[in-house]
């Protein structure tokens, strides 16, 4: 199983315990490790993340576009990406109006705004957030987008 696979199949477990969206956003609390603007933008986290990826040897499984590094100099790499896409769908589900600029701000704030991979996968999530907190989609559907627009085929 890949980190995109894991990640789905993460979603498919957690909209069978709650049709709730906001229960199920902060589900993805679990897969994200505390960094500095956790706290401040609303995000959950945990000391203990889960990580579905990113092992040595490991291939992403996410489409190449969506991996980080992607557009960068080093150029795109296995890293696990769960993290990444939980904390923005977080983000996009509490602050949405600021959806579709989070991943530049947040790669520019890191001094690495070629990685378009990581800003690509964030205004994803985020926007993917924005939708699930305006109803226009529904928990139980996360894991098929997942698996359809995020995960290489």
């Amino acid at each position: 199983m890949t980190d995109c696979d894991g990640l789905a199949s993460f979603a498919g477990a957690y909209d069978v315990l709650s049709d709730d969206p906001g229960a199920f956003v902060g589900n993805f609390s679990v897969l994200i490790p505390k960094n500095d603007l956790s706290s401040v933008a609303g995000i959950g986290w945990n000391d203990l993340p889960i990580f579905f990826g990113g092992s040595a040897g490991q291939i992403s499984g996410f489409a190449l576009q969506y991996r980080d590094g992607y557009g960068s100099t080093s150029g795109a790499n296995n890293d696990d990406q769960g993290h990444h896409f939980a904390a923005f769908l977080q983000l996009g589900f509490n602050n949405s109006l600021i959806g579709g600029i989070a991943g530049t701000a947040y790669e520019h704030y890191e001094g690495t705004s070629d990685n378009q991979g990581d800003i690509n996968l964030a205004n994803f999530a985020a926007n993917l957030g924005a939708q699930l907190k305006a109803g226009s989609i529904k928990p139980n559907q996360v894991d098929q987008i997942i698996k359809s627009k995020l995960c290489a085929n």
